[in-house]
Formats: structure tokens, sequence, C-alpha cells
């Protein structure tokens, strides 16, 4: 029989007993921050822009031992707009807690999703959270894998690095041979477009989301609000973001972060985005993106990408490849439950050759 536990949502004045459960379970947060631990925690649980918080607890006698987060935002599905959820931070004390007390934090934060109104949830699940997601919660595996493509900026330091360096170098040599440099050649002389630096998100990023959801069937709404929340607060990290303006309109944009000491320095795209009316801002963008991994002195620029991506393609033009860590290190399964039963949702899911807009800024492991 299991000891008596507290299965409750989160009050103030835990978050110093959640800070200790999650440094327990696994490395938090999963990159680098320069603010404290408890600083960035209070960005991403209780400073959301929708304004509230989703988190399922299991506290015994000494603290907390199970922790269930969600991440509220708004998402374009289909044609409509609804209120969504990404789970987060889903974790257990492994000498303290049983996974079925983690499956009450889960029913708890899940229970509070109901009572806001949230219709559509997604998550990329840990093989252990797989089963109980997919089998207990109704989740479904939309068939579509996050694919991690890399371009290598300095072979020799990445390739020592990296598991089976020397077959991967043989791998990526044969596979980005006759590509890249022609092609970037054409991106770094296409005209037309002003590249600017920006610090602050404004309303044209929700009418660029609108625009750009006619290429897929689902897409997280990119608002200002969120946008500034997500990558303009520094208790969230430092990201570059660089837009690109064609006739003074923007039609694209990309953001950047750079993790990682000298000597191992990478860059990852955070979040790439264009108007499908100019599709050559992908490839300036990402040229602009190479650049800037340069400059940080960067081995390599890494994007994530769900399968059925239109952006893959330019990808491999440009010179990325995908370098695949068995096992399946970097990929992961998509995920999703449409929680009320809505039909628009349903028909969105069950159509073919859906296509996701999700990248690793709309998730919390960068």
């Amino acid at each position: 029989m299991e000891r008596d536990v507290t299965v409750r949502g989160y009050e103030p004045g835990d978050e110093a007993s959640i800070l200790l459960l999650l440094e327990r379970a696994f490395r938090w947060p999963a990159f680098d921050i320069e603010v404290p631990k408890i600083d960035h925690w209070r960005w991403k649980y209780l400073d959301n822009p929708l304004g509230f918080q989703l988190i399922g607890l299991v506290e015994d006698e000494n603290g907390i031992i199970c922790h269930s987060g969600g991440l509220p935002l708004m998402i374009m599905v289909g044609s409509e707009l609804f209120r969504g959820l990404e789970g987060s931070d889903i974790c257990r004390d492994p000498d303290r807690a049983s996974e079925s007390m983690l499956i009450d934090a889960i029913r708890s934060k899940n229970e509070q999703a109901g009572k806001k109104g949230i219709e559509f949830a997604f998550s990329f699940p840990a093989e252990g959270m797989y089963g109980h997601l997919v089998g207990e919660f109704g989740y479904r595996d939309t068939g579509l894998r996050m694919l991690r493509h890399i371009f290598v900026l300095q072979p020799e330091r990445f390739f020592k690095e990296v598991r089976m360096g020397p077959f991967k170098r043989i791998v990526y040599w044969l596979s980005t041979m006759g590509k890249g440099r022609a092609h970037q050649s054409a991106a770094r002389d296409s005209n037309g477009y002003d590249l600017e630096d920006l610090d602050r998100f404004d309303s044209e990023f929700d009418e660029l989301t609108l625009i750009a959801a006619k290429s897929f069937g689902i897409i997280p709404l990119r608002s200002q609000e969120r946008m500034n929340w997500r990558y303009a607060d520094k208790r969230a990290g430092d990201f570059y973001i660089r837009t690109a303006r064609h006739a003074g309109r923007m039609v694209g944009y990309v953001i950047l972060k750079a993790s990682g000491s000298k000597g191992s320095r990478y860059c990852v795209v955070a979040d790439l985005l264009i108007d499908p009316e100019f599709p050559t801002a992908v490839d300036v963008l990402l040229l602009e993106s190479l650049r800037y991994a340069r400059t940080m002195d960067a081995i390599s620029l890494s994007c994530n990408l769900l399968d059925n991506h239109p952006y893959i393609k330019p990808l491999r033009r440009m010179g990325f490849v995908m370098l695949r860590d068995p096992p399946d290190a970097d990929w992961t399964r998509l995920t999703v439950s449409n929680r009320q039963g809505n039909a628009h949702i349903e028909n969105t899911l069950n159509a073919k050759n859906l296509k996701v807009h999700i990248m690793v800024g709309d998730t919390d492991g960068i």
C-alpha cells in the first residue's frame, strides 16, 4: 500500500520544493540561463501571457515529489484558433514517488486544463511517458517525428565530440557532396530583402502567423505578447532575432540561440517562419543563420523540423544533413489530444499529409 500523499495544484511558496525535485529528476533547465533558476521557473509558469498556469503536484510530508507542468498557448488548428497546451517538466522523485503518483499529478493538471477551456494539447513524450499518454490520457501518435538537421561549421571539432564521429564524418561528406555552396551563393545574391535585427515584437507577428498558417494544419500563434514573453524576456534566455522584409513588409524571421562554451559552442534555430508567397526568404534567413553561427564560433547550426515540413528541402539544398544518434536521440514523436472532441480539430488531424509547424522554441527544450 502506498503512503498518504496530497495531490493538488500549485500554491504560492511551492517554488523552492519544486526546484529541488526538478534538479533531482533531471538537468533543469536543459540549457544555460543567466538568471536564478527560480526566476526562470516563475517566468515559465507564472508569467505566461495567457494569464494562468497549469501544474499538477504530488506532495508528501517532506515536500513535492511529483510535478506535471503545462504551458498554455493559443494554437491554430486548420482555420480556427484554440486554447492549447504543451506538456512540460513531467517528473517524479525516483526514491519517494511511484509511477502511479506521477499519473495522479498528470490527472490533476488535466483537470485544471479542462476548467480553463483547453481544447488541444501536444507533447513530445519521453519513452517512459509515451505509453501513458497514448493509453491512459487519450493522446494519439501523429506519425510525425521531430528530426534534427545539422550544418557542420567546424568538422574537426564537431566530429571529435559526437558519438561515432569518424563514421558520421563519412556520412556527412557523402551527403553534402555537390550541395551547399552553389545554393548559398544563389541565396547571397538574392535581392529585394532587407534584413533587420530585432529585440521586441509587434503585431506584425500576429499577421504573419495567420498568413503562414495557410501552409500548415497546425501552428501555435506567434502573437506579439507570446513572442515577447518567449524570446525577449531575459529570464527565458538570450536569443538573436533577425527579420526579412520585402518592400517594407515583414515576410519572415529567424530566431537563434547559441549555447555551450568556447571550443564547443553550437547554435540552434529556435524558430523560423516565412510568408509562403516569398519562398526564397527561407534561403536568405538560413544564410543569415549560418553567418551568425560563424560569428559565434559555433561548431554547428541545427534546425529541428517535423516530417513533411516545407522547409526541409531548402535546408538540404543549403547543405544541412540529418545525423541520427541511436537510440533515436534526435527525434521524438509528436502526440496530440483533441481534448473536447472538437469536430474541426478531428478533421484536421485526419487530413492526409498533415503539415505541422512546431519548432523547438514552441517547447521548453531551449
